[in-house]
């Protein structure tokens, strides 16, 4: 009776630990679907594929870092209009990519906040280690 409990015992344990695996793995490796918050983009579901850099005029799922406007983690969808290498320059509050029109930066928050101009200059090569989503 005492070896069928301990067998009983290893194969739970294994069982369970086969099971959490296979739960992170398909974590880690399935779409991550968000919800759309603001109203940058029509639509209000998005399938976000992990583990893929975008590339240019593609959605990227990102979440908000710590800022008075958002909370910490809310989901954002962007469309990437530059990618690494390019030169982003503005004229007042219109933004250009490699010298083409991309879009015009917002002066205030919808609840009245002023809202700063973003960085120009040449679009870094992100490290291979940092991820999306």
């Amino acid at each position: 009776m005492a070896r069928f409990k301990k067998l009983f015992t290893v194969l739970v344990i294994t069982g369970a630990t086969s099971i959490s695996v296979t739960m992170l793995v398909i974590a880690l490796c399935s779409p991550w679907y968000i919800t759309n918050i603001d109203q940058s983009l029509p639509g209000l579901f998005y399938q976000i594929e992990r583990g893929e850099l975008p590339k240019r005029n593609d959605v990227a799922g990102i979440r908000v870092p710590k800022n008075p406007y958002y909370p910490e983690g809310a989901p954002f969808l962007k469309i990437i209009r530059g990618v690494p290498g390019d030169v982003v320059t503005c004229d007042g509050r219109r933004f250009f990519i490699n010298g083409i029109f991309a879009g015009e930066a917002k002066e205030q928050t919808q609840r009245g906040n002023p809202l700063t101009l973003g960085p120009t200059g040449v679009i870094p090569v992100m490290p291979r280690c940092m991820t999306w989503a």
